[in-house]
């Protein structure tokens, strides 16, 4: 549902936003998964950066991720396509 309302609130509530996108990928990388599910959240991160703001926030998440959980190769390959 937060899809469907993205380009509404984008523009209006850039941080907000952000912060929920944010918990949600968050949440979606302590599990492990396969490759489907790294894509799937690289395209939250590409959903943020497509808001006020977001390219430093993703930037962040990556630069942290990139350290946390360096063993998931899957993981990594998707960030470096993000």
């Amino acid at each position: 549902m937060l899809h469907q309302y993205t380009d509404l609130l984008s523009e209006k509530y850039p941080e907000p936003l952000l912060q929920i996108y944010r918990e949600i990928v968050e949440k979606q990388a302590e599990s492990t998964g396969g490759r489907k599910h790294y894509y799937q959240i690289v395209e939250e991160l590409r959903i943020m950066k497509s808001i006020i703001g977001g390219d430093k926030v993703v930037d962040e998440i990556i630069k942290k991720w990139k350290i946390q959980y360096r063993n998931r190769s899957a993981m990594m390959d998707e960030l470096n396509r993000a």
